[in-house]
């Protein structure tokens, strides 16, 4: 139960900041969807800032583990090096066209690490 209310209220503030930004991560309105009381939080993340970098760091592993497993799908599919080139090819032209938010998602991640020395590492 524990574990639960942690992963609920960390679910809730990666999808507050997917939504609207760090701004959009309020305690009252997280705890109140979780069913805990606001020392359930501080409890697990220290404080309003600890939960945003820990959501910080969730979407940028999962963004980070979403890649690498498309990409070494991919890779496994591959027969030979003409296959491996083309993989490469495909999957810079869609990592320039079609991964805006992919790339929204890293940037506002690593501008958010800018003001706090726990995402820089």
């Amino acid at each position: 139960m524990v574990d639960d209310n942690r992963a609920r209220i960390l679910e809730l503030a990666v999808a507050a900041i997917d939504s609207g930004g760090e701004s959009a991560v309020r305690v009252h309105h997280i705890v109140n969807e979780v069913g805990v009381t606001p020392p359930v939080l501080y409890y697990h993340f220290g404080s309003r800032d600890g939960l945003v970098i820990a959501a910080q760091i969730e979407r940028y592993s999962r963004q980070t583990e979403a890649d690498i497993t498309a990409i070494g799908r991919a890779v496994a599919r591959c027969e030979s090096s003409d296959d491996l080139r083309e993989v490469l090819v495909i999957t810079w032209t869609r990592s320039l066209a079609e991964r805006s938010e992919s790339r929204w998602r890293r940037t506002n991640v690593l501008g958010s690490a800018h003001a706090r020395p726990e995402l820089e590492a």
